[in-house]
């Protein structure tokens, strides 16, 4: 929705300010929150426990597992589609391929950002969880 409202409006690399600068925080931050969903996989698979069994009994870890792998994947485009603007566009570029990738790497960054958030929020009701069972 949000990818159909941007090319709607016509959104270019020419409405960002600063659009080297951004394109490379924005690529500093998906390469960060990638390696960090990596790091919670084995956050995940190799807890023990009560909590932990709660958590495989509710097959809680397979969503968990779905939810990085996706997350992870989302970055990665992110940080694909932020080295490919940086090499291809200008800062006044408006052409339609310009606009639609431009588009296409805000919704999925807006779209990873909120993933990081949700993954974030589930492992720390797991660690709750956690010191809750003991």
């Amino acid at each position: 929705m949000i990818f159909v409202f941007l090319i709607f409006i016509k959104f270019s690399p020419s409405n960002i300010a600063n659009f080297n600068s951004v394109m490379s925080g924005c690529l500093s931050f998906s390469s960060i929150s990638s390696s960090l969903i990596f790091g919670s996989f084995s956050f995940i698979n190799y807890s023990d426990g009560k909590a932990s069994e709660i958590v495989k009994s509710m097959n809680g870890n397979i969503k968990i597992m779905s939810r990085l792998l996706s997350s992870s994947a989302i970055l990665f485009l992110v940080s694909i589609i932020s080295l490919l603007e940086l090499m291809l566009f200008k800062f006044n570029s408006v052409s339609f391929l310009s606009t639609l990738l431009t588009s296409l790497w805000l919704s999925l960054l807006l779209y990873g950002a909120l993933c990081v958030f949700y993954i974030f929020d589930v492992i720390f009701y797991y660690l709750k969880l956690k010191k809750n069972v003991k």
